[in-house]
């Protein structure tokens, strides 16, 4: 989901959400075909069209390798309660809740008003919190955190929000995790670490380019996005984390997606071996 398209605020299903949904269906991730079989129902009830540039399987290898590798640092972390941002139609909510972890998704009320939709055909349990708010506004965050333990660890995620984000807005939303951080013995997993090299093997990999993306959502991702991982890293650690750095190449065997897309290794290496996911903590003041 794209924060343009998310400030709509209108009911109908995004053509981004819907191929990143599209793409995990060619993935083991649990819920990932069920999620996309409610979303494609209500797209033909909107009459909603994809756009065939946005129709691009071919980096799901990427989608699914951020996934997983978020969920095994959130496991190492030991978390069992997570507040995910901009979830979109992201399955891990239902995922964890099935082991009883507390889990909240906040995003804008035209996109949680479909996911309500989605989780109540498929079947939700009580564990999972389904809240409007915006990355932005640390206020709607803030009151997300009413559901967690505060005596527990917190993790808080979000996968492909950063991509949409000016760097003034990026630098927002990290003040507004900090704050909630900073009350809590928590962790920040993002994989939204979009380097210009990981725009680039996207380009390759899709034979097209973010910017007939961009023109498409209305963002620029290429400027958005960061140089090299140290520059990355150089500005969250300039608003006050700790960051602790991961390969996505640390999953690339527990991938299922390029086994269904009839891709080698060596395709799949050159489309994540850029990217990242940053472990984040505050730092000690």
């Amino acid at each position: 989901m794209t924060m343009p398209e998310q400030e709509q605020g209108n009911e109908r299903i995004s053509p981004t959400a819907w191929t990143i949904a599209h793409r995990r269906t060619v993935t083991d991730i649990p819920y990932s075909k069920a999620i996309f079989g409610e979303i494609e129902k209500l797209r033909e009830l909107q009459g909603v069209d994809i756009p065939d540039q946005l129709k691009s399987p071919e980096i799901a290898p990427q989608i699914e390798a951020r996934y997983k590798l978020v969920s095994r640092l959130l496991a190492q972390n030991r978390i069992e309660q997570v507040l995910e941002i901009a979830a979109g139609f992201s399955p891990r909510g239902l995922e964890l809740t099935e082991n009883r972890a507390t889990y909240v998704e906040v995003d804008l009320p035209g996109i949680m008003t479909q996911k309500k939709k989605i989780v109540n055909s498929i079947g939700s349990n009580e564990n999972l919190f389904l809240e409007e708010g915006n990355a932005l506004d640390a206020t709607s965050l803030q009151t997300a955190t009413r559901h967690f333990d505060r005596s527990k660890p917190l993790g808080i995620i979000h996968e492909g929000l950063l991509r949409y984000l000016t760097f003034e807005q990026k630098a927002t939303v990290a003040r507004n995790i900090h704050k909630i951080l900073s009350a809590f013995n928590g962790v920040w997993i993002t994989p939204d670490i979009t380097l210009k090299a990981v725009v680039q093997a996207e380009n390759t990999a899709t034979q097209q380019t973010t910017g007939i993306v961009g023109e498409l959502i209305g963002v620029n991702i290429d400027k958005n996005s960061f140089e090299d991982v140290n520059h990355a890293q150089r500005f969250f650690e300039g608003l006050d984390f700790s960051v602790e750095r991961h390969s996505f190449m640390e999953v690339i065997d527990e991938l299922s997606s390029p086994a269904a897309l009839h891709q080698t290794r060596q395709n799949v290496e050159a489309l994540i071996n850029a990217a990242y996911v940053f472990v984040m903590r505050t730092k000690e003041k």
